[in-house]
Parts: C-alpha cells; sequence; structure tokens
C-alpha cells in the first residue's frame, strides 16, 4: 500500500498555520516584497533598508543580480508566523533571525519587536541573496570548492554592520580563553564563532590592507579557493595571514586588557561541564532566596531554578516538548519572581504566547495567561504589589508596553507610538522604566531611559546609547546595562551622574538584585552563557561620562511601488538528471524536478526513471503537496515497480495509482494522517516450486509462462505521530518520537490485506556527544494478500545478509522461512560516541573530520503466522530459543560495532560502516558480518 509505505517513516515535528495567511505583494525596483494584513508597515520599511542596502552591495557583487531581475523577500509580522513558513520544509529553530533560501534566492525575515534588529536582519540575508546569485543558486557550487561558512556569514555580518559589540565581546572571550583558532581550524567550524569570527576577519582585512582588498576578497573569494585568493590580494600565504589577524585581534584585547576583570569574587552557577551553552534570562526572588533561569543543560531549554536554602538546582518546565512551551524566547528572555516567590515567565505556544506563573514553594503552574491578540510578547517583570505584569507585545509591527493584571487578565496598553520599547521594569507599583528609541527626529537603534506611570505621565530620564538595555530601580539608583570600551557592564544613573559599577571583560546579558543586595547575572564566557551569583551588589563606582550616539535615519524616499495580489508564483527550484546505458534494459534516465511557489505553500516533485527500450515499464512518482491552511494536503501519481511475495509465488507488480492525503497537526508534536489510494496493478507470479523454470529465467525445453493477473486495489491509510526530539549536529539527541500506523483495504478492492505497524524511538543525551538510542518496532499484516516484512539487513538484524531467507527442507517437504513474514518485532539499542575528532595523513593531502562510532544489539525476528520454529539446524542461522506462556518462540540477535561519517561535497553522503557478529545461546558466533550501508542512522 502505497500510503503506508510513504508515510511509515514520515516523522518530524509540524508546522500548525494558526493564521490564514493571504500575501499580498509590494513591486519596487529591484525587489518584490510579499507581506499580509498587519505587516504593511513593515513592508514599506522593508522596502527603504532593502533598495538602499542593495545599491550600496551591488559593486561588491558584479553580474550576481540580472538586469530586471527581481529578488522576493517574505516579511513575516511575528517570530510564530515565521516559523510557519513553507518556503523551508523544517522547523525553524529558535535563534534564526532569518535565512535565504537558494534556488530562487528568497529572502525571508520575521520582525521580532525591534526595528535596527529588522533592519540588520534585512541587510545581512540580502548578501546571501547575492552570494547565491553570484554563484548561480546552488548550482554553481558544484564542480568547485565550497567557500567556508566564516566567509559566508563573516561576509553578511561585516556588510550589514562593519563592527559590533557582539563580534567584540566573543572575540575577546576567544583570546582571553586561549581558544582562538587558526584560519585553517576555521575552515571546519560552523555555528555561531564563524559569523563573529567571519566579521572580524572582514574588518581585519579592511584595516590591514583596504577596501579594495575586501572587495577583491568578496568577489573572488565566493570561487572557493580562500588560500589562493588571500595570497593574490595580500601576497602572504595561509598561516602568515593567520598569523596576522591572530596579532590585529589580540591588539584589540590588550589596550583594554587592564582595566576589566573577570568576577572572582562570584559564584559561577553553570559551565561547559554540565553541557549548557545557552543559560540566559538569570532573575532572583526579592527575598534571595531562588534564583531561576532558562538552559539547555539537558539537551533542550528549560526553565531551572536554584533553591539557594538547600542548593538544589530542578527543572521546573521542560521547553520544546509541550503545546505551552513549544520556545522559551532565549533570546529575550522573560522571567521575573514576586515578593511571594510566585515566578513569571512568557512562552510561546501554539496559538500565542503564554505567560504561566508558578509557585516557587510548590513547584507548580497556578496561572495561565493566553496573549491572544498579539504577535509576540517578551521582557516581562511583576510589579512590587505582586497584582500586575510589565511585557512588551507588538502587533502590526508596533511594539508596546502593556501591563497584565494578574488577577482578572485584563490588558492595558501603556504605550502607543511607532518606535520601539523594550525591558519594562517596575519603579513602583504606579510607575514603570524602559528603554526606547523614540525621538523626533525618527532615527531608529539609539535608546533611552524612559519613566511612564500607568496614569500616562512619561519623562526621559537618561539616553542615548545605541547600546542600552534592562533598566531597573535599585535604591534612589537607576541600573542599566550599556556598552563601554567594547565591553557591556553594569551603570548606575543618579542625580544625573552615571557610574559604572562591574568592569567585567564580557558581555553581561541579564541581571536581576534582591531586597537585601544578592544579584545575579549571565554573561558571555569560554564561549557560552553562564550565569554567576554574588552576595553583594556594587554600591558605588567610577563616574563615566556616557555620550551620546546617534541612530540610524531609514529616510523616505520616492520609492516607485505598486501594491498587487500575490498572483501565480509556482516556479522551477532545481532539477537533476543522468543517464545510464546497459544490454539488459538499453539507456535508462533519471530526472527529479522540484516545483514551488514564492510562499511555499504549493510542491510539486517530480521523479523520473524512464527506459529506453521500454517507456511503458519507466517508472514515475509525482507529488503535489499543498501546505496552505491548518490541512496539509496532497496528491501522489505514479508507476512503481515491486517483488512481493505472497506463499507460495513470487509477484512482480507494475503499480499504477494515484494517492490523496491530508495532515492534521494538532499542536507542534503531535498529528494525524489519512489518506486513500486507488491503483491498477499487473501481476507476474511465478510460483516457487517451479521459479527456475519459467519463460525469461530459463529459456529451455520446460519454459513455463507465468500467471499473469490484473487487480485493483483500494485502501486506506490512518496514522497517528508524535516527535519532540531534538537533534543537534550529531543528529537525533534528547526526546522521543512514535507512530502507529493502520492500513487496510476498501470496499470494491480486489488485493486483501491489513496491516497494524507500531514504530518508537527513544534518545537520551548521556553527555553533549554522547547519545543512546533505542528503537523497536512491532507490525503485523493479514489477509490473502499480506504485506511481508523483514528483520534482516544493515537496518535489521545487521548479522544476517538480505538474500537468504527462504529454505526448503527435504525431511519435513516444504520451506522454511527465516527472518521474514507477516509478523515483525524488532529491537535495537546503540551507544553513539565520538570516534576521531581529527586525523590528518602528513604524506597524503587528506583529513577526516567528525567520525563517529556505534556500539549497538539488535534483537528480533519476522515470521509468517502459524510456521513452527526455525531452530538451528540451518548452520548460518543462529536463533534464541524459548518458551513463554507454554509457547515456542525464536529471536535473532546480534552485537557489534560501527562508524559513521559522511562523504562527498556539495551533497553529503552518509556513510554507515558495521561489524555484526550474532549471538546464540552459547555466545558470540565469530566470524560476523561486515555491512556497507548508506543513509542517516534512525
Amino acid at each position: 500500500m502505497i500510503i503506508f509505505l510513504l508515510s511509515q517513516w514520515s516523522f518530524g515535528q509540524n508546522k500548525v498555520e494558526a493564521k490564514d495567511i493571504k500575501w499580498k505583494v509590494l513591486d519596487t525596483e529591484h525587489f518584490k516584497i510579499y507581506h499580509y494584513q498587519g505587516g504593511e508597515a513593515l513592508a514599506d520599511f522593508a522596502s527603504l533598508v532593502l533598495e538602499e542596502a542593495f545599491n550600496e552591495f551591488k559593486d561588491y557583487f558584479p553580474g550576481a543580480i540580472k538586469s530586471g531581475e527581481k529578488i522576493p523577500v517574505l516579511i513575516y509580522v511575528s517570530y510564530k508566523d515565521f516559523q510557519q513558513t513553507n518556503v523551508s520544509p523544517y522547523i525553524v529553530p529558535e535563534g534564526v533571525g532569518g535565512f535565504t533560501e537558494g534556488f530562487k534566492r528568497r529572502v525571508v525575515v520575521p520582525f521580532a519587536g525591534n526595528y535596527e534588529e529588522f533592519r540588520h536582519v534585512l541587510r545581512h540575508e540580502l548578501v546571501h541573496a547575492f552570494q547565491f546569485g553570484y554563484s548561480r543558486g546552488l548550482s554553481g557550487l558544484v564542480g568547485r570548492s565550497q567557500p567556508p561558512q566564516w566567509f559566508i556569514e563573516g561576509m553578511a555580518e561585516y556588510l550589514a554592520q562593519p563592527w559590533s559589540l557582539r563580534t567584540e565581546v566573543y572575540m575577546r572571550d576567544l583570546v582571553v580563553n586561549l581558544r582562538l583558532p587558526s584560519l585553517e581550524e576555521m575552515n571546519y567550524y560552523s555555528g555561531y564563532i564563524s559569523y563573529r569570527y567571519g566579521q572580524a576577519f572582514f574588518k581585519f582585512l579592511e584595516d590591514a590592507y583596504g577596501e579594495k582588498a575586501v572587495r577583491d576578497f568578496i568577489r573572488l573569494g565566493l570561487g572557493g579557493n580562500i588560500d589562493a585568493v588571500l595570497n593574490r590580494i595580500t601576497g602572504k600565504n595561509f598561516a602568515e595571514i593567520s598569523e596576522e589577524f591572530s596579532a590585529y585581534i589580540k591588539g584589540k584585547v590588550l589596550k583594554v586588557f587592564g582595566k576589566y576583570v573577570f568576577p572572582t569574587d562570584a559564584k559561577r552557577i553553570t559551565n561547559r561541564r554540565d553541557n549548557s551553552f545557552m543559560n540566559v534570562g538569570a532573575t532572583i526572588s526579592p527575598d534571595g532566596s531562588y534564583i531561576a533561569f532558562i538552559s539547555d543543560r539537558k539537551g533542550r531549554m528549560g526553565v531551572w531554578v536554584l533553591n539557594l536554602a538547600n542548593r538544589k538546582l530542578r527543572m521546573l518546565q521542560e521547553g520544546e516538548r509541550s503545546p505551552d512551551f513549544e520556545n522559551l524566547h532565549v533570546l529575550k528572555p522573560s522571567l521575573s519572581i514576586s515578593r511571594d516567590n510566585l515566578l513569571a515567565v512568557i512562552s510561546q505556544g501554539t496559538y500565542s504566547d503564554i505567560v504561566s506563573v508558578y509557585d516557587l514553594r510548590r513547584f507548580k503552574r497556578v496561572k495561565r495567561f493566553e496573549l491572544r491578540g498579539f504577535d509576540g510578547a517578551h521582557g516581562g517583570e511583576i510589579s512590587p504589589d505582586g497584582k500586575r505584569f510589565a511585557f512588551v507585545g507588538y502587533k502590526n509591527g508596533i511594539p508596546d508596553v502593556f501591563v497584565l493584571d494578574l488577577q482578572s487578565g485584563e490588558i492595558k496598553n501603556i504605550t502607543n507610538d511607532p518606535f520601539t520599547e523594550d525591558d519594562p521594569s517596575w519603579f513602583d507599583d504606579s510607575t514603570l522604566i524602559f528603554v526606547s528609541d523614540k525621538n523626533e527626529s525618527g532615527k531608529i537603534g539609539s535608546y533611552a531611559i524612559f519613566k511612564k506611570t500607568l496614569s500616562d505621565k512619561e519623562e526621559r530620564v537618561f539616553g542615548y546609547r545605541r547600546f542600552l538595555k534592562k533598566p531597573k530601580r535599585v535604591g534612589e539608583r537607576i541600573v542599566f546595562i550599556a556598552e563601554y570600551e567594547g565591553c557591556a557592564n553594569l551603570f548606575s544613573l543618579e542625580n544625573g551622574k552615571t557610574k559604572i559599577l562591574t568592569k567585567y571583560f564580557t558581555e553581561i546579558g541579564d541581571y536581576d538584585i534582591s531586597e537585601g543586595g544578592r544579584w545575579v547575572m549571565s554573561a558571555l564566557w569560554e564561549g557560552g552563557w553562564d550565569v554567576f551569583f554574588f552576595l553583594k551588589f556594587p554600591e558605588d563606582g567610577e563616574e563615566i561620562a556616557l555620550e551620546s550616539e546617534e541612530g540610524t535615519l531609514v529616510e523616505e524616499k520616492d520609492i516607485e511601488a505598486v501594491k498587487e495580489p500575490l498572483g501565480f508564483t509556482l516556479g522551477l527550484d532545481f532539477a537533476y538528471g543522468g543517464l545510464s546505458y546497459s544490454s539488459l534494459y538499453g539507456t535508462v534516465g533519471a530526472l527529479v524536478m522540484l516545483f514551488s511557489d514564492i510562499p511555499g505553500d504549493n510542491w510539486i516533485i517530480a521523479q523520473i526513471i524512464g527506459q529506453s527500450s521500454s517507456i511503458e515499464n519507466s517508472q514515475f512518482l509525482i507529488n503535489y503537496y499543498n501546505f496552505k491552511g491548518r490541512i496539509d494536503k496532497g496528491l501522489n501519481l505514479y508507476q512503481l515497480f515491486y517483488v512481493r511475495y505472497f506463499r507460495p509465488y513470487f509477484v512482480f507488480e507494475k503499480r499504477l495509482g494515484a494517492d490523496i492525503f491530508a495532515s492534521y497537526p494538532f499542536n507542534r508534536f503531535f498529528r494525524l494522517e489519512s489518506g486513500i489510494s486507488y491503483h491498477y496493478n499487473t501481476w507476474v507470479k511465478l510460483h516457487i516450486d517451479t521459479f527456475e523454470y519459467y519463460c525469461g529465467i530459463n529459456f529451455g525445453p520446460d519454459c513455463i509462462i507465468p500467471k499473469i493477473e490484473y487487480p485493483k486495489g483500494f485502501d486506506g491509510f490512518l496514522g497517528f505521530f508524535y516527535d519532540d526530539v531534538i537533534i543537534n549536529q550529531y543528529g537525533s539527541a534528547e526526546g522521543i518520537r512514535w507512530h502507529f500506523g493502520l492500513s487496510s483495504y476498501l470496499p470494491s478492492s480486489q488485493i486483501f490485506n491489513t496491516s497494524f505497524q507500531f514504530v518508537g524511538m527513544a534518545f537520551k543525551s548521556l553527555t553533549y556527544r554522547t547519545i543512546w538510542a533505542n528503537l523497536f518496532i512491532s507490525a503485523k499484516s493479514f489477509g490473502k494478500h499480506a504485506d511481508l516484512f523483514f528483520a534482516s539487513g544493515p537496518f535489521g538484524i545487521r548479522a544476517y545478509p538480505e538474500p537468504y531467507y527462504i529454505f526448503y527442507d527435504p525431511e519435513k517437504g516444504r520451506y522454511v522461512y527465516a527472518l521474514m513474514g507477516n509478523n515483525l518485532v524488532q529491537y535495537t539499542t546503540e551507544l553513539r560516541f565520538p570516534f576521531i575528532d581529527r586525523l590528518r595523513f602528513g604524506f597524503l593531502p587528506l583529513e577526516f573530520r567528525n567520525l563517529r562510532a556505534l556500539l549497538f544489539l539488535d534483537v528480533g525476528n519476522a515470521w509468517f503466522s502459524g510456521d513452527e520454529p526455525v531452530g538451528d539446524r540451518y548452520n548460518y542461522f543462529y536463533p534464541i530459543n524459548f518458551r513463554f506462556l507454554g509457547k515456542d518462540y525464536e529471536v535473532f540477535a546480534d552485537l557489534g560495532f560501527g562508524l559513521r561519517f559522511g562523504f562527498g561535497s556539495p551533497f553529503y553522503i552518509p556513510i554507515r560502516l558495521d561489524w555484526a557478529f550474532p549471538v546464540d545461546e552459547n555466545g558470540i558466533v565469530f566470524p560476523g558480518r561486515f555491512v556497507l550501508s548508506f543513509g542517516w542512522d534512525f
């Protein structure tokens, strides 16, 4: 049953399209900006930013964008809407500020409540559109070496913003902690370090060799041979440039090294030894008894609470696993503890952001408020009297400060202007302080501290600074975080004077202070964010003059723009194919094509394998998917070939058919799939007893003409899927996924079978790189044409090869079957761990990285109902026989060791090497079997 076959491994988390998006287009000189209701102002803003950036970037990428070509840009009014985008088939993980798709060069960007950040991401992603245009999508990368990620992402960061505090702090962290990699080592790195390191290198190249060197590096470096390009530009080899860059970065650090320290008087609550890298949102209770923060210390984000009285650290709420906690807003964490030890946190739910209130003494959620009507929310704090909760909410591209009444659930808008507001906190029970870039000139990205009463009286108390956040009242002072000399530290404002309170060699991200003076902070150190606890908040500091800094003016220009409905946008994304020749089939060609529309709501995938000698025996599969709306829908048209076995016949099947199917996600983790299939079949049936005498196999005098039937099939499928597994660079790392499916024939079908299947997987991270993985499969099929299952092979019991299943037993005068049948039970457990991080041969230009290994145990069997056990008379099968509840059972098992690595560029091919040894009642059987296979582990 084709639907059953296509659906049985379709795990993955769901995109719940809670909003019916109706796209409109703003057509400008160089862009088609796609937006929807609520995003009109964002589209207008984006058009100004993008057209300005286009004219700025075009000279760096000559010929990348053809004359008259327009770059598609999709604007989402919130991060939640962005995560339901269909441009990419994958769930967009939290922390991704936008992306650019390579085939159509679609720029996809959300608004996350800050116009300066929105501007930065638009510029960054536009660079990627130019990069893809310069290489003509991914096709231009075939046949040439790919540039390293630090070059690609560093270029985008540099052109979007030549230098940033985040890069300054991160590079200092690498230097001070002796973690600064060489350029050669960076060629193998990926992730956040690529953005910061790459931006720093482009800035170094500009400072040391001039802007022309940067332009040449961009233009020539996209060819992939970075070493040769740098040598051509600078006259120095890769190692020399790497040393020069290292000296440049260290020189920047040494200029301020003596002025700044790291908090040796602090208790470090988190570190790399607990496998965490993101420990953010640190807050402390007013009585100083609890510390709460968000951490990935168990593989997925969660809210953790430290009880300072008994030193117990416990997870209060696990994120990324339930509908109310799909995400925890780690980039803008929102945690606050009241005087009666109630913790409030904002999380992303299935339909809206949610404010949850927990009683820390009972470790239980006591209140829940859905923030319906908001596109997003963050930055919350509970009022001193515990009755209200202030937060930033944004609607239709406008971020404002709101107050939630924790008793009635009523929400009041405190600010109402088009500027960015952030980080509200309580000055007293009736007054808020917050940061905003509101000003008379209309500039964005430079912030001041404002004080506003709930009765609407407002004043500016400090500003403006380009990096200014987290104002809080501490006694008679207002404390805040600001940038100074490349670090982000705490400052105080009192009687018109600003003083620096901390001089830490890093960036403070979050902080909070108890009424008794205890305080906590989240800060960058050793490549990650950690939480630090202090017994006493600084009482005084050195007076510092923080001069006012100008924001960025996004000028209103006379841009010719036409607003129009979406229209027809379906077009070819990519196509690839190949030809081969054999004496049996003649010329065989394969072609794969993908079509999609600009929003990604409609996909068509065509796969064709054609034979010149027999077009009617060619195979094709055409899939149409419609992802728009709450229910995902699809249609398959196909002609496929199978080899089936209905005892005692081998059946060569040609199937021409069509499927329709639908998928309904209840939330991000759980969904229902169903569909029906109608197919016309040609069966060539060969009886097993006379198999070798059929025409086409043996042309001797006893040639038998096979029996041919033309049955029609009509069947249906129903399946339930659950998946909360988190995936890191080593594969599935933590969580469970399962699937239960039922497929059955329907009335008027001439093919009769019904099948059940359960597949369950569980993963546990023992360390960040060591994973315990488990797989359980149970399947049963019955009926005249029952499906056949196999328990051996590279994805089953690996010690047994596929070709040997059926044996004739002369003593009993019948066939015996092993590891195949209409019933299947299989269990696999694997311990996956790093094996070789880096292996380089001095005599060959060959290097292996990130080789992983595993130890495995496979147990299971497949059998026909009613058959007797195989027994041990077949010396190449080693069953383990046992009795259970008065019945005889047998299983097969193996133990082994495996290696995993990737091969090929730019198309990555996962390779599996396994050494499997059968296990019987007497122990391990040698010499075992070597298994080579291709594909991903479960």
